[in-house]
């Protein structure tokens, strides 16, 4: 509640209260404001009709009543607010909303029709006409309907004879090294064979497993014509940088793996078909203990006897005749070759002679093997081995050349494992073959398993990569690392065999002691 002294003003807030509030405008009518704010002004000494003369004399004669006080309270009219509950029209009163809510209702009562219901007894035949009965008997064929995924599942060509090759596109895996290589199609039509395809293909990929990824996708981009539904009956070649191939150089050999090559551009070209009458010719080298190995240029009908049989007639005396041999891989000892299977198909044209009841001596016979051998390690040459480390094994594929080493995990078996539990996966791992200190063989633990040790500097000491394969691969490992070592002799070599002269000297000491 408010206290205030101006009798003034509340005669004027009174008034005005009585204007805004009256929504018929009467009340503005009756206490005519406008004159009434003409003598508070001074403009008029008559006072108002309404007003009593004894109060508008103490009113007038009062200090507090001042024009300035006039202008500032005595307005026309108070300021209105937004909360003071008018608008810009005046409210309907509440007969004018009653009238037009019965308005409302009467005009949604004129669309429902009353019908009275009346019990009237009629024929059973009567509702036969409208509800007729139905026959249960019939059963109705309705097909089996179909959602539009298997719609769109049956529409789909997946008689792709080339599906097993879609694993090795690099296009849709991640975290693995990929290789991007534009391929010159030679059976396209003319008009097509300048523009190559690309195809993405992992790192570890052969070469081929390449071969059947382009067949693949090749047949799912549904070109023309088809290709044989084979993938030995094609080769890769060397190209030219306008796509016409490069015959004077062989084909890529299917066993070695695409990161061996740093070809961007290749041609995918088509093996010609022999006749029955013309027989293929292929270099066959045997390797003969204790002499230089012989050489034979045969077709594929030759049988494994009948190669034993001309090495024997080439090489060995009479006089040595009365022992027993056999022919053996050269990738492959102690597997003695059946007779009776043509050479064409083994799979290879190096083979081994050996006699029957003795094994074959894998060492190095002469010191020019051991010269090319040496030659030969820097070239590249990847290996499918077994890491180990604190947290379990895991399958890696070892890249040796003359200038670094080169630890990629597998596809499928990326990940450390132990038993059951897998833990994080391997990442690529490049070391420089400067940093690499020392390879050495340790003991193994069986017969066909051995383990190697590849040591390198690293953060200013020397640190361990145990791995594990078969012997005979342990073995070609670590002679070719060494074999680099020597002709390089880094500065971290020669520290690290420093490193171990030293702690000989001092456990020497120790045990003298």
């Amino acid at each position: 509640m408010a206290m205030f002294d101006n009798r003034a003003f509340l005669v004027m807030h009174i008034r005005n209260s009585f204007i805004t509030s009256d929504d018929t405008g009467m009340s503005e009518l009756i206490l005519e404001c406008d004159d009434a704010i003409e003598r508070h002004l001074g403009i008029s000494e008559k006072r108002p009709i309404s007003w009593p003369q004894k109060e508008f004399e103490e009113i007038k004669g009062s200090d507090s009543f001042s024009a300035s006080e006039a202008d500032i309270e005595l307005s026309h009219s108070c300021d209105i607010y937004p909360d003071m509950d008018f608008s810009g029209h005046r409210r309907r009163s509440n007969t004018a909303q009653r009238l037009e809510k019965l308005q409302l209702e009467k005009h949604a009562q004129s669309k429902i029709k009353h019908i009275q219901w009346k019990n009237v007894k009629n024929n059973v035949s009567d509702y036969s006409e409208h509800f007729e009965a139905k026959d249960l008997n019939i059963v109705k064929s309705c097909a089996p309907r179909k959602s539009l995924l298997a719609t769109q599942l049956e529409q789909y060509s997946s008689n792709n004879p080339f599906m097993e090759f879609a694993k090795y596109d690099g296009r849709t895996v991640g975290g693995i090294p990929t290789k991007k290589i534009d391929i010159y199609l030679t059976m396209a039509p003319p008009n097509e064979r300048s523009y190559p395809m690309t195809v993405v293909t992992i790192s570890s990929a052969k070469v081929q497993h390449l071969i059947g990824l382009i067949q693949w996708q090749y047949t799912m981009e549904k070109r023309e014509p088809s290709l044989i539904e084979n993938s030995e009956a094609y080769t890769l070649h060397m190209v030219e940088d306008d796509g016409e191939v490069d015959m004077d150089f062989p084909p890529l050999d299917n066993r070695e793996p695409i990161s061996k090559f740093g070809f961007t551009k290749l041609a995918l070209v088509e093996k010609p078909v022999m006749s029955p009458s013309q027989k293929t010719l292929h270099m066959i080298t045997v390797e003969i203990p204790g002499q230089n190995a012989v050489t034979f240029t045969q077709d594929n009908e030759m049988l494994v006897k009948e190669l034993l049989e001309k090495v024997l007639a080439e090489r060995v005396t009479k006089r040595k005749r009365v022992f027993s041999y056999r022919l053996e891989r050269r990738t492959c000892p102690g597997i003695a070759l059946d007779s009776e299977l043509p050479v064409s198909t083994l799979g290879t044209t190096e083979f081994c002679l050996v006699r029957e009841n003795s094994k074959r001596n894998d060492e190095p016979q002469t010191g020019v093997n051991e010269m090319d051998e040496a030659l030969s390690s820097h070239h590249y040459k990847s290996f499918v081995v077994t890491m180990h480390n604190r947290l379990g094994k895991a399958d890696v594929q070892l890249g040796i050349c003359g200038e670094k080493i080169e630890i990629d995990p597998t596809t499928a078996n990326g990940h450390f494992r132990r038993g059951s539990l897998t833990f994080r996966k391997l990442k690529p791992v490049v070391y420089s073959i400067d940093v690499i200190a020392a390879c050495t063989l340790q003991d193994g633990k069986s017969s066909e398993r051995s383990a190697f040790r590849l040591v390198h500097h690293s953060s200013n000491e020397f640190k361990n990569c145990d791995f594990e394969c078969d012997l005979p691969t342990a073995k070609e490992i670590v002679t070719k690392i060494n074999n680099i070592l020597e002709m390089r002799l880094s500065s971290v070599r020669r520290d690290y065999l420093r490193y171990k002269q030293t702690n000989k000297l001092s456990q020497r000491h120790t045990l003298l002691l």
